[in-house]
Protein backbone atom coordinates (compact mmCIF):
# COMPACT_ATOMS: atom_id res chain seq x y z
CA UNK A 1 0.00 0.00 0.00
CA UNK A 2 1.03 3.49 -1.22
CA UNK A 3 0.49 6.00 1.39
CA UNK A 4 0.85 9.38 -0.33
CA UNK A 5 2.37 8.09 -3.74
CA UNK A 6 3.53 12.04 -4.58
CA UNK A 7 6.10 11.54 -1.49
CA UNK A 8 8.63 11.17 -3.77
CA UNK A 9 7.63 14.26 -5.29
CA UNK A 10 9.33 16.93 -2.56
CA UNK A 11 7.31 14.87 -0.13
CA UNK A 12 10.22 15.74 2.13
CA UNK A 13 9.71 19.21 2.53
CA UNK A 14 5.72 17.71 3.52
CA UNK A 15 5.19 19.63 7.42
CA UNK A 16 4.65 16.72 9.21
CA UNK A 17 7.96 15.48 9.41
CA UNK A 18 9.42 18.48 10.63
CA UNK A 19 9.44 20.62 13.83
CA UNK A 20 7.78 23.44 14.98
CA UNK A 21 10.53 25.42 15.47
CA UNK A 22 11.53 24.10 11.55
CA UNK A 23 8.04 25.21 10.19
CA UNK A 24 8.48 28.35 11.72
CA UNK A 25 12.14 29.46 10.12
CA UNK A 26 10.81 28.71 6.69
CA UNK A 27 7.24 30.24 7.36
CA UNK A 28 5.58 32.56 4.36
CA UNK A 29 1.78 33.52 5.26
CA UNK A 30 -0.29 32.99 2.25
CA UNK A 31 -3.30 35.21 2.68
CA UNK A 32 -5.66 32.37 3.71
CA UNK A 33 -3.91 32.34 6.98
CA UNK A 34 -5.48 35.42 8.29
CA UNK A 35 -8.82 33.56 8.22
CA UNK A 36 -7.76 30.31 9.38
CA UNK A 37 -6.03 32.37 12.55
CA UNK A 38 -9.37 33.74 13.71
CA UNK A 39 -11.29 32.39 16.72
CA UNK A 40 -13.62 29.84 15.38
CA UNK A 41 -14.15 26.78 13.99
CA UNK A 42 -12.34 26.79 10.96
CA UNK A 43 -12.12 23.74 7.73
CA UNK A 44 -9.07 23.89 5.70
CA UNK A 45 -9.45 22.22 2.54
CA UNK A 46 -6.69 21.96 -0.08
CA UNK A 47 -4.78 19.26 -1.75
CA UNK A 48 -1.95 17.50 -1.19
CA UNK A 49 1.19 20.19 -0.62
CA UNK A 50 -1.12 23.53 0.01
CA UNK A 51 0.27 24.04 3.56
CA UNK A 52 -2.36 22.38 5.45
CA UNK A 53 0.08 21.12 8.52
CA UNK A 54 1.90 23.92 8.31
CA UNK A 55 -1.00 26.36 9.00
CA UNK A 56 -2.03 24.32 11.43
CA UNK A 57 1.68 23.79 13.16
CA UNK A 58 1.70 27.78 13.07
CA UNK A 59 -1.39 28.26 15.18
CA UNK A 60 0.85 27.00 18.13
CA UNK A 61 2.52 28.82 20.36
CA UNK A 62 6.04 27.70 20.27
CA UNK A 63 5.80 28.40 16.31
CA UNK A 64 4.39 31.91 17.07
CA UNK A 65 7.41 32.25 19.59
CA UNK A 66 10.14 31.09 16.70
CA UNK A 67 8.30 32.92 13.78
CA UNK A 68 10.95 35.83 13.19
CA UNK A 69 8.84 37.99 10.45
CA UNK A 70 7.25 41.22 10.79
CA UNK A 71 3.50 40.06 10.53
CA UNK A 72 4.21 38.35 13.68
CA UNK A 73 2.40 40.74 16.26
CA UNK A 74 -0.63 40.71 13.79
CA UNK A 75 -1.24 36.93 13.86
CA UNK A 76 -0.52 36.85 17.69
CA UNK A 77 -3.30 39.10 17.86
CA UNK A 78 -5.53 36.44 16.24
CA UNK A 79 -3.84 33.52 17.95
CA UNK A 80 -5.63 34.07 21.38
CA UNK A 81 -6.25 30.48 22.43
CA UNK A 82 -4.01 27.14 23.01
CA UNK A 83 -3.79 25.20 19.90
CA UNK A 84 -3.28 21.42 20.40
CA UNK A 85 -1.89 19.55 17.53
CA UNK A 86 -3.36 16.17 16.64
CA UNK A 87 -1.82 14.72 13.24
CA UNK A 88 -4.27 12.36 12.21
CA UNK A 89 -2.36 11.04 9.13
CA UNK A 90 -2.41 8.50 6.92
CA UNK A 91 0.17 6.88 8.98
CA UNK A 92 -1.95 7.12 12.45
CA UNK A 93 -5.14 6.12 10.97
CA UNK A 94 -3.48 2.81 9.23
CA UNK A 95 -1.69 2.12 12.29
CA UNK A 96 -5.42 2.26 14.36
CA UNK A 97 -7.23 0.47 10.88
CA UNK A 98 -4.87 -2.34 11.24
CA UNK A 99 -5.26 -3.13 14.70
CA UNK A 100 -8.78 -2.57 14.38
CA UNK A 101 -9.03 -5.47 11.74
CA UNK A 102 -8.47 -7.94 14.84
CA UNK A 103 -11.66 -6.74 15.87
CA UNK A 104 -14.89 -9.09 14.21
CA UNK A 105 -17.57 -7.34 15.99
CA UNK A 106 -18.43 -4.25 13.75
CA UNK A 107 -19.17 -1.89 16.88
CA UNK A 108 -16.30 -3.25 19.29
CA UNK A 109 -14.42 -1.78 15.88
CA UNK A 110 -15.85 1.10 15.83
CA UNK A 111 -15.60 1.83 19.35
CA UNK A 112 -12.05 1.04 19.06
CA UNK A 113 -10.83 3.41 16.81
CA UNK A 114 -13.07 6.27 18.65
CA UNK A 115 -11.50 5.67 22.10
CA UNK A 116 -7.82 5.56 19.91
CA UNK A 117 -8.34 9.00 18.89
CA UNK A 118 -9.68 9.86 22.19
CA UNK A 119 -6.63 9.02 23.78
CA UNK A 120 -4.52 10.61 20.81
CA UNK A 121 -6.02 13.59 21.98
CA UNK A 122 -5.80 13.77 25.57
CA UNK A 123 -2.11 13.04 24.86
CA UNK A 124 -2.16 16.17 22.60
CA UNK A 125 -3.56 18.14 25.53
CA UNK A 126 -1.29 17.17 27.77
CA UNK A 127 1.69 17.60 25.96
CA UNK A 128 0.09 21.19 24.96
CA UNK A 129 -0.19 22.18 28.80
CA UNK A 130 3.46 21.05 29.44
CA UNK A 131 4.70 23.57 27.30
CA UNK A 132 1.89 26.01 28.40
CA UNK A 133 3.41 25.98 31.87
CA UNK A 134 7.37 25.60 30.90
CA UNK A 135 10.02 28.06 29.86
CA UNK A 136 10.23 29.32 26.63
CA UNK A 137 13.37 28.57 24.79
CA UNK A 138 16.14 30.78 25.11
CA UNK A 139 15.37 34.09 23.15
CA UNK A 140 11.90 33.32 21.93
CA UNK A 141 9.22 35.81 22.57
CA UNK A 142 6.97 34.04 25.28
CA UNK A 143 3.29 33.63 23.73
CA UNK A 144 0.50 31.80 25.65
CA UNK A 145 2.71 31.17 28.56
CA UNK A 146 1.37 30.57 31.95
CA UNK A 147 2.74 30.26 35.40
CA UNK A 148 1.71 27.11 37.86
CA UNK A 149 3.97 25.56 40.23
CA UNK A 150 3.91 21.68 40.46
CA UNK A 151 1.69 21.47 43.24
CA UNK A 152 -1.00 23.09 41.18
CA UNK A 153 -0.07 20.43 38.08
CA UNK A 154 -0.14 17.88 40.53
CA UNK A 155 -3.61 18.59 41.94
CA UNK A 156 -4.93 19.11 38.28
CA UNK A 157 -3.77 15.42 37.20
CA UNK A 158 -4.67 14.14 40.56
CA UNK A 159 -8.26 15.08 39.78
CA UNK A 160 -8.60 13.69 36.02
CA UNK A 161 -6.33 10.78 35.68
CA UNK A 162 -8.40 7.89 36.55
CA UNK A 163 -11.53 9.43 34.61
CA UNK A 164 -8.87 9.34 31.63
CA UNK A 165 -8.70 5.47 31.77
CA UNK A 166 -5.32 5.83 33.51
CA UNK A 167 -4.56 2.69 36.15
CA UNK A 168 -1.71 4.53 38.06
CA UNK A 169 -1.66 7.78 39.27
CA UNK A 170 0.79 10.42 37.96
CA UNK A 171 1.94 13.64 39.26
CA UNK A 172 2.45 15.92 35.94
CA UNK A 173 1.08 17.27 32.76
CA UNK A 174 4.05 15.02 31.17
CA UNK A 175 3.43 12.13 33.08
CA UNK A 176 0.02 12.20 31.63
CA UNK A 177 1.66 12.19 28.66
CA UNK A 178 3.56 9.21 29.04
CA UNK A 179 1.28 7.37 30.70
CA UNK A 180 -1.46 7.74 27.66
CA UNK A 181 1.39 6.76 25.47
CA UNK A 182 1.99 3.59 27.79
CA UNK A 183 -2.12 3.21 27.06
CA UNK A 184 -2.11 3.49 23.88
CA UNK A 185 0.51 0.86 22.89
CA UNK A 186 -1.57 -1.71 25.42
CA UNK A 187 -4.70 -0.82 23.77
CA UNK A 188 -3.50 -1.78 20.98
CA UNK A 189 -1.70 -5.11 21.98
CA UNK A 190 -4.72 -5.97 22.89
CA UNK A 191 -6.96 -5.11 20.01
CA UNK A 192 -4.30 -7.63 18.38
CA UNK A 193 -4.48 -10.21 20.80
CA UNK A 194 -8.48 -10.82 20.22
CA UNK A 195 -8.48 -12.43 17.00
CA UNK A 196 -6.56 -15.43 18.75
CA UNK A 197 -7.75 -15.32 22.30
CA UNK A 198 -11.71 -14.92 23.31
CA UNK A 199 -10.97 -13.85 26.22
CA UNK A 200 -8.74 -10.76 25.11
CA UNK A 201 -12.03 -9.88 23.48
CA UNK A 202 -13.90 -9.47 26.50
CA UNK A 203 -11.44 -7.68 27.96
CA UNK A 204 -11.46 -5.06 25.44
CA UNK A 205 -15.04 -5.39 25.57
CA UNK A 206 -14.89 -3.75 28.96
CA UNK A 207 -11.95 -1.32 29.23
CA UNK A 208 -13.00 1.58 30.19
CA UNK A 209 -11.55 3.66 27.35
CA UNK A 210 -14.48 2.40 25.20
CA UNK A 211 -16.79 4.57 27.51
CA UNK A 212 -14.64 7.81 27.23
CA UNK A 213 -16.72 11.39 25.99
CA UNK A 214 -14.31 13.38 24.71
CA UNK A 215 -15.87 16.82 25.84
CA UNK A 216 -16.89 14.66 29.10
CA UNK A 217 -13.59 14.63 30.28
CA UNK A 218 -11.48 17.04 28.57
CA UNK A 219 -14.12 20.16 29.88
CA UNK A 220 -12.71 19.39 33.61
CA UNK A 221 -9.17 19.30 32.73
CA UNK A 222 -9.41 22.62 30.81
CA UNK A 223 -12.09 24.23 33.05
CA UNK A 224 -9.36 23.36 36.11
CA UNK A 225 -6.42 24.74 34.12
CA UNK A 226 -7.92 28.25 33.30
CA UNK A 227 -8.98 28.88 36.84
CA UNK A 228 -5.10 28.06 38.51
CA UNK A 229 -3.78 30.01 35.87
CA UNK A 230 -6.43 32.63 36.29
CA UNK A 231 -7.88 32.60 32.47
CA UNK A 232 -11.42 31.33 33.52
CA UNK A 233 -12.71 31.50 29.78
CA UNK A 234 -9.33 30.82 27.97
CA UNK A 235 -10.14 29.02 24.61
CA UNK A 236 -8.53 25.38 23.81
CA UNK A 237 -8.35 24.96 19.89
CA UNK A 238 -7.92 21.43 18.90
CA UNK A 239 -5.89 21.20 15.75
CA UNK A 240 -7.18 17.88 13.71
CA UNK A 241 -4.33 17.32 10.67
CA UNK A 242 -6.01 15.29 7.60
CA UNK A 243 -9.11 14.22 9.45
CA UNK A 244 -10.15 12.15 6.03
CA UNK A 245 -7.96 9.62 7.38
CA UNK A 246 -9.22 9.16 10.97
CA UNK A 247 -10.92 5.67 11.12
CA UNK A 248 -14.19 5.40 9.40
CA UNK A 249 -16.74 7.36 11.21
CA UNK A 250 -14.80 8.54 13.98
CA UNK A 251 -14.54 11.92 12.54
CA UNK A 252 -18.22 12.67 12.36
CA UNK A 253 -18.86 11.59 15.80
CA UNK A 254 -15.67 13.19 17.07
CA UNK A 255 -17.21 16.64 15.31
CA UNK A 256 -20.75 16.11 16.56
CA UNK A 257 -19.59 15.63 20.17
CA UNK A 258 -17.17 18.70 20.03
CA UNK A 259 -20.04 20.74 18.40
CA UNK A 260 -20.99 24.18 20.47
CA UNK A 261 -21.13 21.69 23.85
CA UNK A 262 -18.37 24.03 25.38
CA UNK A 263 -17.54 27.87 24.26
CA UNK A 264 -13.89 27.09 25.68
CA UNK A 265 -12.78 24.71 22.75
CA UNK A 266 -12.78 25.56 18.91
CA UNK A 267 -11.87 23.00 16.19
CA UNK A 268 -9.89 23.72 13.18
CA UNK A 269 -9.28 20.74 10.86
CA UNK A 270 -7.67 20.07 7.56
CA UNK A 271 -9.98 18.39 4.81
CA UNK A 272 -9.37 16.46 1.70
CA UNK A 273 -10.72 18.83 -1.26
CA UNK A 274 -12.93 16.19 -2.99
CA UNK A 275 -14.76 15.60 -0.11
CA UNK A 276 -16.21 19.02 -0.61
CA UNK A 277 -16.95 17.85 -4.82
CA UNK A 278 -20.74 17.91 -4.17
CA UNK A 279 -23.84 19.84 -1.82
CA UNK A 280 -24.46 16.27 -1.13
CA UNK A 281 -20.49 15.56 0.16
CA UNK A 282 -20.49 18.69 1.53
CA UNK A 283 -23.11 17.92 3.56
CA UNK A 284 -21.36 14.70 4.80
CA UNK A 285 -17.80 16.76 5.32
CA UNK A 286 -19.59 19.33 7.42
CA UNK A 287 -22.22 16.95 9.47
CA UNK A 288 -21.43 17.68 12.89
CA UNK A 289 -21.97 20.91 12.76
CA UNK A 290 -25.35 21.87 12.85
CA UNK A 291 -26.01 25.41 10.67
CA UNK A 292 -22.68 25.32 9.56
CA UNK A 293 -21.09 27.15 12.03
CA UNK A 294 -17.57 26.73 10.82
CA UNK A 295 -15.44 28.84 8.28
CA UNK A 296 -14.31 26.70 5.35
CA UNK A 297 -11.28 28.04 3.83
CA UNK A 298 -10.10 27.29 0.26
CA UNK A 299 -5.96 26.79 -0.04
CA UNK A 300 -5.97 27.38 -3.48
CA UNK A 301 -6.46 30.51 -5.86
CA UNK A 302 -9.59 29.70 -8.31
CA UNK A 303 -8.30 33.50 -9.85
CA UNK A 304 -3.85 32.59 -10.24
CA UNK A 305 -3.04 35.95 -10.06
CA UNK A 306 -4.55 36.06 -6.47
CA UNK A 307 -1.73 33.45 -5.41
CA UNK A 308 1.09 35.71 -7.12
CA UNK A 309 1.99 37.99 -4.61
CA UNK A 310 2.32 34.48 -1.96
CA UNK A 311 4.49 32.47 -4.55
CA UNK A 312 6.97 35.42 -5.02
CA UNK A 313 7.17 35.82 -1.11
CA UNK A 314 7.85 31.80 -0.77
CA UNK A 315 10.71 31.75 -3.52
CA UNK A 316 12.31 34.84 -2.04
CA UNK A 317 12.14 32.63 0.95
CA UNK A 318 13.44 29.30 -0.83
CA UNK A 319 16.33 31.25 -2.53
CA UNK A 320 16.99 34.33 -0.09
CA UNK A 321 20.89 32.90 0.81
CA UNK A 322 22.05 32.19 -3.00
CA UNK A 323 21.60 36.11 -4.22
CA UNK A 324 18.68 35.60 -6.44
CA UNK A 325 15.79 37.23 -6.66
CA UNK A 326 12.72 35.42 -7.82
CA UNK A 327 12.65 36.93 -11.15
CA UNK A 328 16.25 36.57 -12.04
CA UNK A 329 15.58 32.73 -10.97
CA UNK A 330 12.07 32.13 -13.20
CA UNK A 331 13.22 34.58 -15.77
CA UNK A 332 11.23 37.75 -16.63
CA UNK A 333 6.81 37.54 -16.43
CA UNK A 334 5.97 34.81 -18.81
CA UNK A 335 5.26 34.61 -22.48
CA UNK A 336 1.56 35.28 -21.80
CA UNK A 337 2.16 38.25 -19.77
CA UNK A 338 2.76 41.95 -21.53
CA UNK A 339 4.80 44.69 -19.27
CA UNK A 340 2.27 47.27 -17.91
CA UNK A 341 2.27 50.92 -20.12
CA UNK A 342 2.73 49.41 -23.40
CA UNK A 343 0.49 48.77 -26.20
CA UNK A 344 0.30 45.41 -26.63
CA UNK A 345 -1.10 45.04 -30.07
CA UNK A 346 1.27 47.99 -31.75
CA UNK A 347 3.50 47.05 -34.83
CA UNK A 348 6.68 45.20 -34.22
CA UNK A 349 5.02 43.72 -30.48
CA UNK A 350 4.89 39.96 -29.78
CA UNK A 351 0.92 39.90 -30.20
CA UNK A 352 1.15 42.04 -33.13
CA UNK A 353 3.98 39.81 -34.78
CA UNK A 354 1.73 36.77 -33.83
CA UNK A 355 -1.40 37.67 -35.01
CA UNK A 356 0.45 38.33 -38.72
CA UNK A 357 2.48 35.22 -38.60
CA UNK A 358 -0.94 33.24 -37.64
CA UNK A 359 -2.97 34.49 -40.10
CA UNK A 360 -0.69 33.71 -42.94
CA UNK A 361 -0.44 30.27 -42.45
CA UNK A 362 -3.93 29.65 -41.01
CA UNK A 363 -6.82 30.17 -42.90
CA UNK A 364 -9.37 28.85 -40.07
CA UNK A 365 -7.86 32.20 -38.07
CA UNK A 366 -8.01 34.56 -41.15
CA UNK A 367 -11.62 33.75 -41.37
CA UNK A 368 -12.08 34.37 -37.80
CA UNK A 369 -10.58 37.42 -38.22
CA UNK A 370 -12.15 38.52 -41.43
CA UNK A 371 -16.14 37.78 -39.18
CA UNK A 372 -14.58 40.25 -36.83
CA UNK A 373 -13.29 42.73 -39.45
CA UNK A 374 -9.56 42.66 -38.32
CA UNK A 375 -6.80 43.49 -40.15
CA UNK A 376 -4.37 40.95 -39.45
CA UNK A 377 -1.71 44.14 -40.48
CA UNK A 378 -2.73 46.44 -38.15
CA UNK A 379 -4.34 44.87 -34.52
CA UNK A 380 -3.84 47.43 -32.54
CA UNK A 381 -6.92 49.69 -34.47
CA UNK A 382 -9.08 47.36 -32.01
CA UNK A 383 -10.24 48.86 -29.41
CA UNK A 384 -11.97 49.15 -26.20
CA UNK A 385 -14.69 46.58 -25.15
CA UNK A 386 -14.41 45.22 -29.43
CA UNK A 387 -10.60 44.30 -28.27
CA UNK A 388 -11.38 42.85 -24.67
CA UNK A 389 -14.01 40.49 -26.66
CA UNK A 390 -12.00 39.37 -29.69
CA UNK A 391 -8.17 39.70 -29.39
CA UNK A 392 -7.36 39.86 -25.49
CA UNK A 393 -9.41 36.80 -24.99
CA UNK A 394 -8.15 34.91 -27.91
CA UNK A 395 -4.87 36.13 -27.53
CA UNK A 396 -3.24 33.06 -25.47
CA UNK A 397 -4.50 30.81 -28.02
CA UNK A 398 -3.26 32.98 -31.01
CA UNK A 399 0.19 32.69 -29.26
CA UNK A 400 0.27 28.79 -28.81
CA UNK A 401 -0.97 27.75 -32.63
CA UNK A 402 1.78 30.27 -33.80
CA UNK A 403 3.68 29.15 -31.57
CA UNK A 404 3.44 25.36 -32.80
CA UNK A 405 1.34 25.09 -35.63
CA UNK A 406 3.43 25.71 -39.32
CA UNK A 407 2.97 24.80 -42.73
CA UNK A 408 3.72 21.33 -44.09
CA UNK A 409 3.23 20.75 -47.49
CA UNK A 410 0.20 23.01 -47.61
CA UNK A 411 -1.19 21.90 -44.63
CA UNK A 412 -1.27 23.25 -41.00
CA UNK A 413 0.61 21.21 -38.65
CA UNK A 414 1.97 20.47 -35.05
CA UNK A 415 5.90 21.32 -34.76
CA UNK A 416 7.65 20.22 -31.86
CA UNK A 417 10.45 23.00 -29.86
CA UNK A 418 12.90 21.20 -27.81
CA UNK A 419 12.68 24.70 -25.61
CA UNK A 420 9.72 26.51 -26.30
CA UNK A 421 9.50 29.89 -24.49
CA UNK A 422 6.02 29.91 -23.84
CA UNK A 423 6.20 28.50 -20.31
CA UNK A 424 9.00 30.40 -19.25
CA UNK A 425 8.43 33.07 -16.74
CA UNK A 426 8.24 34.08 -13.56
CA UNK A 427 4.38 34.50 -13.46
CA UNK A 428 3.67 31.55 -15.63
CA UNK A 429 5.83 29.74 -13.25
CA UNK A 430 3.78 30.64 -10.64
CA UNK A 431 0.29 29.43 -12.22
CA UNK A 432 1.73 26.20 -13.26
CA UNK A 433 2.60 25.18 -10.22
CA UNK A 434 -0.75 26.21 -8.84
CA UNK A 435 0.57 29.01 -6.27
CA UNK A 436 1.17 25.61 -4.40
CA UNK A 437 4.12 25.53 -2.23
CA UNK A 438 5.10 22.38 -2.43
CA UNK A 439 5.79 22.22 -6.47
CA UNK A 440 6.31 25.69 -5.97
CA UNK A 441 9.71 24.93 -3.50
CA UNK A 442 10.59 21.62 -5.76
CA UNK A 443 10.65 23.69 -9.01
CA UNK A 444 12.83 26.56 -7.24
CA UNK A 445 15.23 23.66 -5.56
CA UNK A 446 15.88 21.48 -8.94
CA UNK A 447 16.23 24.98 -10.59
CA UNK A 448 19.07 26.15 -8.36
CA UNK A 449 20.85 22.90 -8.66
CA UNK A 450 21.44 23.70 -12.41
CA UNK A 451 22.52 27.50 -11.69
CA UNK A 452 25.88 27.88 -12.98
CA UNK A 453 27.08 30.37 -10.17
CA UNK A 454 24.69 33.53 -11.22
CA UNK A 455 23.12 32.74 -14.67
CA UNK A 456 20.76 30.19 -15.22
CA UNK A 457 18.82 30.03 -19.14
CA UNK A 458 15.44 29.64 -20.38
CA UNK A 459 16.85 26.20 -21.44
CA UNK A 460 17.47 24.72 -18.34
CA UNK A 461 14.20 26.33 -16.24
CA UNK A 462 12.18 24.59 -19.21
CA UNK A 463 14.60 21.47 -19.18
CA UNK A 464 13.35 21.69 -15.11
CA UNK A 465 9.78 21.73 -15.63
CA UNK A 466 9.52 19.72 -18.30
CA UNK A 467 11.11 17.05 -15.17
CA UNK A 468 8.93 18.61 -12.60
CA UNK A 469 5.85 17.99 -15.15
CA UNK A 470 6.96 14.53 -16.31
CA UNK A 471 7.50 13.03 -12.67
CA UNK A 472 4.61 14.44 -11.38
CA UNK A 473 2.12 12.60 -14.15
CA UNK A 474 4.15 9.51 -13.28
CA UNK A 475 3.39 9.52 -9.73
CA UNK A 476 -0.28 9.46 -10.40
CA UNK A 477 0.44 5.48 -11.50
CA UNK A 478 0.96 5.07 -7.61
CA UNK A 479 -2.30 6.21 -6.76
CA UNK A 480 -4.69 3.44 -4.95
CA UNK A 481 -7.85 2.49 -7.31
CA UNK A 482 -10.27 -0.32 -6.73
CA UNK A 483 -8.73 -3.80 -8.45
CA UNK A 484 -10.01 -4.35 -11.89
CA UNK A 485 -10.83 -0.38 -13.03
CA UNK A 486 -10.63 -0.57 -16.63
CA UNK A 487 -7.16 1.03 -18.00
CA UNK A 488 -8.58 4.11 -19.68
CA UNK A 489 -9.59 5.38 -15.81
CA UNK A 490 -7.04 4.57 -14.28
CA UNK A 491 -5.35 8.31 -12.90
CA UNK A 492 -2.29 8.62 -14.79
CA UNK A 493 -4.42 7.67 -18.38
CA UNK A 494 -8.01 9.86 -17.61
CA UNK A 495 -5.32 12.88 -16.60
CA UNK A 496 -3.89 12.10 -20.59
CA UNK A 497 -7.39 11.39 -22.22
CA UNK A 498 -8.45 14.74 -20.84
CA UNK A 499 -5.41 16.63 -21.98
CA UNK A 500 -5.22 15.09 -25.52
CA UNK A 501 -8.75 16.54 -25.76
CA UNK A 502 -7.92 19.70 -24.67
CA UNK A 503 -5.16 20.19 -26.77
CA UNK A 504 -7.24 19.45 -30.02
CA UNK A 505 -9.31 21.67 -29.03
CA UNK A 506 -6.50 24.17 -28.98
CA UNK A 507 -4.33 23.54 -32.14
CA UNK A 508 -6.74 21.72 -33.96
CA UNK A 509 -7.18 21.80 -37.53
CA UNK A 510 -10.33 24.91 -36.72
CA UNK A 511 -9.38 27.71 -35.08
CA UNK A 512 -11.29 28.35 -31.66
CA UNK A 513 -10.98 31.77 -29.47
CA UNK A 514 -12.19 29.83 -26.24
CA UNK A 515 -11.66 26.20 -26.77
CA UNK A 516 -13.00 23.55 -23.40
CA UNK A 517 -10.42 23.77 -20.88
CA UNK A 518 -12.89 22.44 -18.00
CA UNK A 519 -14.90 19.73 -18.04
CA UNK A 520 -18.54 19.50 -16.20
CA UNK A 521 -20.25 16.75 -14.70
CA UNK A 522 -23.13 16.26 -12.53
CA UNK A 523 -21.62 14.40 -9.36
CA UNK A 524 -24.48 11.89 -8.86
CA UNK A 525 -24.35 10.32 -12.30
CA UNK A 526 -20.56 9.10 -11.33
CA UNK A 527 -21.49 8.27 -7.51
CA UNK A 528 -20.44 5.41 -6.55
CA UNK A 529 -18.27 4.45 -9.73
CA UNK A 530 -14.59 4.00 -10.54
CA UNK A 531 -14.94 7.06 -12.10
CA UNK A 532 -15.89 8.64 -9.07
CA UNK A 533 -12.85 7.33 -6.94
CA UNK A 534 -10.70 8.43 -9.75
CA UNK A 535 -11.67 11.73 -10.15
CA UNK A 536 -11.63 12.43 -5.85
CA UNK A 537 -8.17 11.10 -5.56
CA UNK A 538 -7.06 13.36 -8.66
CA UNK A 539 -8.79 16.14 -6.44
CA UNK A 540 -7.05 15.48 -3.58
CA UNK A 541 -3.25 15.46 -5.29
CA UNK A 542 -4.11 17.89 -6.67
CA UNK A 543 -4.15 16.97 -10.69
CA UNK A 544 -7.30 18.13 -11.40
CA UNK A 545 -8.90 21.40 -9.77
CA UNK A 546 -12.39 21.70 -8.53
CA UNK A 547 -13.81 25.06 -9.92
CA UNK A 548 -17.16 24.44 -8.76
CA UNK A 549 -19.04 21.51 -7.70
CA UNK A 550 -19.80 20.14 -10.64
CA UNK A 551 -16.82 21.62 -12.76
CA UNK A 552 -13.27 20.90 -13.03
CA UNK A 553 -9.95 21.34 -14.68
CA UNK A 554 -6.56 19.99 -15.02
CA UNK A 555 -4.18 21.72 -13.42
CA UNK A 556 -2.28 24.00 -14.77
CA UNK A 557 0.97 21.63 -13.77
CA UNK A 558 0.07 19.66 -17.18
CA UNK A 559 -0.03 22.51 -19.53
CA UNK A 560 3.50 22.39 -20.96
CA UNK A 561 2.82 18.89 -21.84
CA UNK A 562 -0.75 19.23 -23.46
CA UNK A 563 -0.12 22.88 -24.37
CA UNK A 564 -2.43 24.45 -22.64
CA UNK A 565 -2.93 28.04 -22.23
CA UNK A 566 -3.06 28.70 -18.13
CA UNK A 567 -6.74 29.35 -17.61
CA UNK A 568 -9.48 28.35 -17.13
CA UNK A 569 -11.29 28.33 -20.33
CA UNK A 570 -14.89 27.28 -21.50
CA UNK A 571 -16.27 24.04 -19.98
CA UNK A 572 -17.22 20.62 -21.75
CA UNK A 573 -19.42 17.88 -20.71
CA UNK A 574 -17.43 15.36 -19.13
CA UNK A 575 -19.76 13.10 -21.58
CA UNK A 576 -18.09 14.74 -24.69
CA UNK A 577 -14.23 13.62 -23.13
CA UNK A 578 -15.74 10.23 -22.33
CA UNK A 579 -18.71 8.78 -24.83
CA UNK A 580 -18.67 5.85 -23.52
CA UNK A 581 -17.97 5.93 -19.75
CA UNK A 582 -21.27 7.74 -18.39
CA UNK A 583 -25.00 7.01 -19.76
CA UNK A 584 -26.90 9.84 -21.67
CA UNK A 585 -29.77 9.91 -19.56
CA UNK A 586 -27.81 10.74 -16.37
CA UNK A 587 -25.25 13.21 -18.05
CA UNK A 588 -26.13 17.01 -18.16
CA UNK A 589 -24.50 19.14 -20.04
CA UNK A 590 -24.34 22.68 -18.45
CA UNK A 591 -22.29 25.83 -18.73
CA UNK A 592 -21.22 24.86 -22.50
CA UNK A 593 -21.08 28.25 -22.97
CA UNK A 594 -19.14 29.68 -19.74
CA UNK A 595 -15.74 31.05 -20.25
CA UNK A 596 -13.45 33.34 -17.85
Amino acid sequence: MVSDPTSGFGGHRNARSKTVEEVADGFVAPPQYWEIAQPGNTVLAGPRGSGKTTLLKMLQGPALERWDDPLNDRARGLVTYSGILIPADRSWAGQVNSYGDQIEDPDLRKDFGKACFTLHVLRALSACAQQRVSEPPDGARPHDRVSLDPGGQERIVRDVWRTWALTEPVGSFAGLQEALSTLLANFGNLARRSRRHPQAVDELSAHPALDLDLVDITVPFIERFNNAVGQEEHVWAFLIDEVEFLPQGVHVEFRRTMRGRDPRIIQKISLAPYTLVSEELRGTALDGWEGHDVEVVDLTFPEKEDGYEFSRDLIEKEIEERGFTATELLGGPGFFEMPPGRDAYENGSRNATAIKELAEKDESFSAWLAKHKIDPQNPAAVEGDDRAQTLRKAMPIILLRNEYLHLVRGRLGPRTRKSPRTYVGELTTYAICENNPRRLQTFASRLLSRASGDSISDADRFNVLTQVVDEYKLHLRALEVDEGAPDDLLPSQLVETIGKHFQDGVLGEKFDPEPALSFEVMTKAIEGTVLRQILSQLIHYGAVVLITPSRFRLAHTFAPKYTLPVRKGRGHSLKTILPDRLPDEEQMIVGEETSE
